[in-house]
């Protein structure tokens, strides 16, 4: 056998083997892809998956938040396979259940920190009753640019939140408030500075606020809002009275309202 024969058998070994490889690589199942997941995300529960590690589903997603499930509903996602050579890996992701949904591009590194790129989720107001003591209405929307997360701590941010004909419920019937938005940024000390603003409804809004918990350890939940709050001529006679009467408790009479400084 000649030496060209040798080497073209040889290569011909390499290639089938190669193909075999990436074969088994190509249909590692998405279980693996939700166990990474849900290491990455505590509390986070995955159910009905298939696909494979890099194009796959959950179609029962749910995530424990403050001691309660909440359903997310379907996640699927798409993973980077060059990802894997920094390994770090990253995934386009979608998430949706009836009127909320959420998609970007979501990365982990090896120490746990999660890295979030052209985010945007969109949810009813009302979910947030799981944490608020008050019932709220109308729509939030966050929009994450770029986020990098560790933990509770914030490494860098930029994005923004509105919420949009929001209400509340005095526990008789639902006032409205109006539309909120605000930019979120880093404050440099592994916080969120938040500039909130009213979008011009009933309730006049212009404050700064800043989540850290490192900085206000004994706060129940580490944000101080600065700034002032006010109610306009459309606003609903409960809603005046409500409203300044919660403002004059954490600030002082100012031209349009209330100048207040509070942190919870």
């Amino acid at each position: 056998m000649t030496q060209s024969n040798i080497l073209t058998k040889k290569r011909l070994w390499f290639g089938l083997i190669l193909l075999l490889i990436i074969l088994l690589i190509a249909r590692i199942p998405a279980i693996w892809a939700a166990y990474a997941f849900t290491q990455a995300a505590p509390g986070l529960r995955m159910s009905e998956i298939n696909g494979t590690l890099w194009t796959g589903r959950s179609g029962s997603t749910q995530i424990i938040l403050g001691g309660d499930l909440y359903s997310l509903g379907e996640l699927s996602w798409s993973l980077h396979p060059t990802s894997l050579l920094t390994l770090t890996p990253c995934a386009d992701i979608k998430v949706s259940f009836q009127n909320q949904n959420a998609a970007g591009l979501a990365c982990v590194s090896s120490s746990g920190a999660v890295t979030l790129s052209d985010f945007e989720a969109n949810f009813p107001a009302g979910l947030t009753n799981l944490f608020s003591p008050t019932q709220l209405a109308g729509n939030f929307s966050v929009i994450i640019s770029e986020g990098d997360f560790d933990g509770e701590h914030v490494k860098a941010i930029d994005g923004s939140v509105s919420w949009r004909e929001g209400a509340f419920h005095d526990g008789e019937k639902w006032l409205r408030v109006g539309s909120f938005g605000a930019r979120l940024s880093g404050d440099g000390q592994q916080g969120i500075n938040i500039d909130l603003q009213d979008l011009g409804g009933p309730v006049l809004v212009d404050l700064d606020a800043n989540y850290n918990p490192t900085l206000r350890p004994n706060d129940d939940v580490g944000i101080l809002f600065t700034g002032e709050v006010g109610v306009r001529d459309s606003a609903h006679p409960d809603l005046a009275t409500i409203l300044p009467t919660m403002a004059a408790s954490v600030g002082e009479p100012s031209d349009n309202g209330y100048r207040i400084s509070w942190s919870f």
